[in-house]
């Protein structure tokens, strides 16, 4: 399959739920999109707005209430299920009864889209098991049972099952919603060398918002009222269209960090100055101690950070009084106690 083209693409797609043979509640409207073989696109939106609707009806399992979605050239109307699962495979959140099953048994499971009717594997459908399993580092796992497995690896056994069914897209709802901040950075990072590595298109919904700005090739940003905006997440930043997305009145986009941070309380300022790490976490301390940062060189309340050699120390300034501290432990404390 040749890089950059697409794998899925949707026209005037309008998705959601019927109430029966005429009443529907709609979630979105004519959504025109394109997945690209090759990319990694991160899904993104507030609680409720229809992301986990949108992954099912581009896995086929939600038939779309107006439009059209194509895979690979094809109008999905025309496609079977077991042709659309060659095309597309999907990770869900739902719990998926596993009972005995080993991680290779799990795994097999995928190759059903390309199995006949008595489900016996072929030579090429264990090649592709064992590719699977390999793709996702789980070797040392084949033969545990899927029930003995952590949240992480269990997840792992989900997308290689995904895998083996040689789709052209894989699509994933919250593929890291309970798994620990390593394991979502190792398995955003499989994610990403999948898609770059095998050229697979690659689509999964999130909220964790900064590792999606540092993995994603492509954001899928859906707004409150359906709609989607797409874009390189820098793109999108720069066009303030992510700070619009998850506005709130206790947030506060940080431009130099690239992300949200908690809005500091009303009347309490500080300016500081210092470089490096250490004025990284200070800053990030007054954020979340709800102090707002100012760059007034009147301002009342001072904090400066200086270095000497691998000393550091800060000192602080509240009008005519002045502090020093030997650690962020100090000066937190400190900090709750004084009135500003």
């Amino acid at each position: 399959m040749t890089q950059d083209a697409s794998v899925i693409v949707t026209k005037g797609l309008t998705i959601g739920y019927r109430r029966g043979k005429r009443d529907a509640s709609i979630v979105a409207r004519d959504l025109d999109l394109s997945l690209e073989a090759g990319q990694l696109v991160c899904l993104l939106g507030t609680n409720g707005v229809g992301k986990s609707t949108l992954i099912r009806a581009l896995a086929g399992l939600e038939d779309p209430l107006a439009g059209r979605i194509d895979l690979l050239g094809t109008d999905s109307r025309f496609l079977s299920r077991k042709q659309w699962a060659r095309l597309a495979s999907v990770v869900l959140t739902d719990n998926v009864p596993v009972g005995l099953l080993t991680v290779y048994a799990l795994v097999a499971l995928g190759r059903h889209p390309h199995t006949k009717w008595s489900g016996r594997l072929s030579p090429e459908d264990r090649s592709k098991i064992e590719w699977a399993i390999g793709a996702v580092g789980i070797e040392a796992l084949a033969n545990r049972r899927v029930e003995e497995l952590s949240d992480g690896e269990r997840q792992k056994a989900m997308i290689a099952r995904a895998l083996a069914q040689d789709a052209s897209a894989l699509l994933l709802d919250e593929p890291t919603a309970f798994v620990d901040l390593p394991r979502r950075v190792e398995l955003m990072r499989l994610l990403r060398d999948l898609a770059t590595r095998e050229g697979l298109a690659v689509l999964l919904s999130s909220h964790d918002l900064d590792l999606s700005l540092s993995c994603a090739d492509r954001l899928w940003l859906m707004q409150s009222d359906g709609s989607i905006v797409s874009g390189v997440p820098e793109a999108l930043a720069l066009k303030g269209q992510l700070q619009s997305a998850f506005a709130s009145d206790s947030l506060d986009w940080d431009e130099e960090g690239g992300g949200f941070r908690m809005r500091g309380s009303l009347g309490r300022e500080a300016r500081l100055t210092g470089s490096g790490e250490a004025l990284l976490w200070t800053r990030r301390m007054l954020a979340r101690l709800g102090f707002t940062a100012t760059d007034d060189v009147d301002a009342s309340f001072e904090i400066r950070i200086e270095e000497s050699g691998s000393v550091t120390r800060w000192i602080a300034r509240l009008e005519s009084l002045e502090r020093r501290f030997k650690t962020l432990d100090e000066l937190s404390e400190w900090l709750r106690l004084i009135e500003i």
